[in-house]
C-alpha cells in the first residue's frame, strides 16, 4: 500500500540542497515486522536501524524484502561513503497521542571527501532496514524517494535530515 496515510504518516526531506522528500514508502513486511502496537513500541529502538543511498537503477518495489534484493542498486564506496549502511543513531520509539506511534532517529550524514558523493552516477534513494533481523534477514522498513538525482559535491554533506514529526506514524 503505497503512500496510505492511514497507515503512516510520512515526514521527512532530503538535506544535501534541502530538496523535500517527494515520499516515503513502506515496504509490505513493514506491517508484518511491525506485528502488533506494543511490539513496535518498545523493539525498534533495541535493533540497529540502517540507511544505505541508492543509485538511479533503484525502483522501489513494495514486495522486495531483503536488503540483497536491492544491495545492487547501493551508491559504490566510495569519497566519503561506504556501503553497507550508515547506522541511524538516537532510534525512538514513542507514543505522542492516544492510538499513535511514531518512529523516529537522528538524521543521517556522509561528508564528501576527495570527490563527489556519490562518486558516479545519481542517488536518488535511501533505504530503511533493520539489521538486528535474522527472520528475514536485513528486512527492508522504508524506502525514501528524492524525487530527483541528489548529489553532494566535494567537502560537502549529504544529509537525510528527518522532520520532527518523525521518520513515520501509525495509527
Amino acid at each position: 500500500m503505497r503512500n496510505d496515510p492511514t497507515l503512516y504518516e510520512p515526514k521527512g526531506r532530503f538535506a544535501s540542497k534541502f530538496c523535500d522528500v517527494v515520499s516515503i514508502d513502506h515496504y509490505d513486511q513493514f506491517v508484518e515486522l511491525m506485528g502488533d502496537f506494543a511490539a513496535a513500541y518498545t523493539g525498534w529502538p533495541n535493533d540497529t536501524l540502517d540507511i544505505i543511498l541508492m543509485n538511479s537503477t533503484h525502483a522501489f518495489t513494495a514486495t522486495n524484502t531483503l536488503k540483497s534484493n536491492i544491495s545492487a542498486n547501493e551508491i559504490p564506496t566510495n569519497n566519503g561513503y561506504t556501503q553497507g549502511a550508515e547506522v541511524l543513531a538516537s532510534v525512538t520509539s514513542s507514543q505522542p497521542a492516544a492510538g499513535v506511534w511514531m518512529l523516529d532517529a537522528a538524521d543521517a550524514s556522509w561528508t564528501a571527501s576527495g570527490g563527489p558523493i556519490p562518486s558516479s552516477g545519481d542517488c536518488t534513494d535511501a533505504v530503511i532496514y533493520d539489521e538486528t533481523l535474522t527472520t528475514p534477514l536485513d528486512g527492508l522498513m522504508f524506502d525514501i524517494d528524492f524525487g530527483q538525482a541528489e548529489t553532494a559535491g566535494d567537502g560537502t554533506d549529504f544529509i537525510v535530515s528527518f522532520n520532527a514529526n518523525g521518520i513515520c506514524r501509525i495509527t
